[in-house]
């Protein structure tokens, strides 16, 4: 940590947003939510979680999030942060809550988006558990209960963890 804090870069300008991905995207890909136009939080393909309105009708956002290809509809195409550091020799890892795109897009999983290892991180935007007691939200088996279930950690099932120690033990395997 010392040396992070004396060799570090600090970053004083940047963009946030009231939610989680469209403030990802941003960090991602170096744009505000107005360019990329993810405004709010990303789960179901093509499935905004706008409520509805009597009065007034939303502008196609898009809903599927950033994505590495310029194929998937209603997403931004990135060339991200990640993978331009990995272009670029450096080692990338993610770790905990991903959140950058729909279910069933590329952009759902980091390793498409540059990160080299990819450790837990998924289209959903919270743990189905945060205990390793209930799988984090799986069945024993390791298929989610729901779309919230926390994937890649089979090995912490059944033990009495909390979800940011599996992710910082299975993190410091890496």
């Amino acid at each position: 940590m010392e040396r992070l804090a004396s060799q570090g870069m600090k970053f004083t300008q940047a963009y946030a947003s009231s939610v989680c991905s469209p403030s990802r995207v941003s960090l991602m890909s170096g744009m505000n939510a107005a360019r990329h136009r993810v405004t709010n939080w990303t789960l179901n393909r093509n499935a905004s979680v706008d409520a509805k309105d009597d009065e007034l009708d939303f502008p196609l956002w898009n809903v599927n999030g950033m994505q590495p290809v310029d194929t998937i509809e209603r997403s931004v195409f990135v060339n991200s942060l990640p993978q331009l550091l990995k272009e670029n020799g450096y080692l990338t890892v993610h770790a905990g809550k991903a959140h950058f795109g729909a279910v069933g897009t590329p952009g759902a999983d980091p390793i498409n988006l540059g990160f080299d290892v990819n450790i837990a991180g998924h289209a959903a935007g919270g743990p189905g558990s945060f205990l390793g007691t209930e799988n984090f939200g799986n069945n024993k088996d390791g298929t989610p209960k729901s779309p919230w279930g926390v994937p890649g950690l089979e090995e912490y099932y059944s033990q009495d963890i909390f979800l940011t120690e599996a992710l910082t033990q299975k993190a410091l395997k890496v």
